[in-house]
Formats: structure tokens, sequence, C-alpha cells
């Protein structure tokens, strides 16, 4: 059975409710990705926090349809050299 890799979107996941979500989900076992608008300094230090529970966590900025085209090309081969932890939508902003 091969194992399955839990990775979850966050739109607004930079503060309170989408903060907490995030929290519950890398203690749940789930790598995060965290969506913002424009607090950059907020979603850095949830996903600092996520990485803090052993969990991966990304932070990009821009609207929810953008991130998650971004998200779905950071898990196809197409992105296999890209490294980083913040990831910058344009657009939205």
């Amino acid at each position: 059975m091969e194992k399955q890799h839990k990775v979850t979107v966050v739109t607004g996941g930079s503060r309170g409710i989408g903060a907490a979500i995030c929290l519950r989900l890398a203690a749940d076992g789930h790598d995060v990705v965290i969506g913002y608008r424009s607090d950059r300094e907020a979603a850095q230090g949830v996903a600092a926090a996520v990485r803090d529970t052993g969990r991966r966590a990304l932070a990009v900025a821009g609207q929810p349809a953008e991130i998650a085209g971004a998200v779905s090309w950071l898990l196809s081969d197409d992105a296999s050299y890209a490294t980083g932890a913040v990831l910058r939508v344009a657009g939205g902003m």
C-alpha cells in the first residue's frame, strides 16, 4: 500500500481562524500551504509554527485561484527543480 502524503491549502491562513486551522492540520500530519493577501509577516509566523510541529509549510501571497494554480504547479514534475519557502503570486494585490 502506498503511503499518502497530505498537503492542504488554507486560504486566509495567516491570522485568526485560518491560522488555527493551519496549526491543527499540521498537528494531524498535514503539510500546509498558507495563503495570504497582504500580511507576509503573519503568514511566515504561521509557517514557522507549522514547521515547529515537524511538518512542512509554504506561505503564498495571492488570490485563492492564483494560489491553487501555483500549488498545482509546485506539485507537478515541472517544479522538481524549485526550492524555497515563500512563493509570491502576482495579481490581485
